[in-house]
């Protein structure tokens, strides 16, 4: 089973966008297989951040040229 954050770790709000994205590729990378069905959503979660941020990037990547 995976371990949980310790009160050591930033938290995902003080992160810049680059550092969300790699820790969501890293748990993801972590959780899978997901040995709970917690573990399964958290990784359907970080994959839907993951493409809400890459929608938002090539949103946002278009409207500059």
């Amino acid at each position: 089973m995976h371990k949980h954050q310790n009160d050591n770790d930033v938290a995902i709000d003080e992160m810049n966008l680059d550092a969300r994205i790699d820790h969501y590729r890293r748990e993801i990378a972590d959780l899978t297989p997901p040995a709970t069905f917690r573990e399964e959503v958290l990784v359907n979660v970080y994959r839907c951040l993951l493409q809400r941020y890459d929608k938002e990037h090539h949103t946002s990547h278009q409207a500059l040229t």
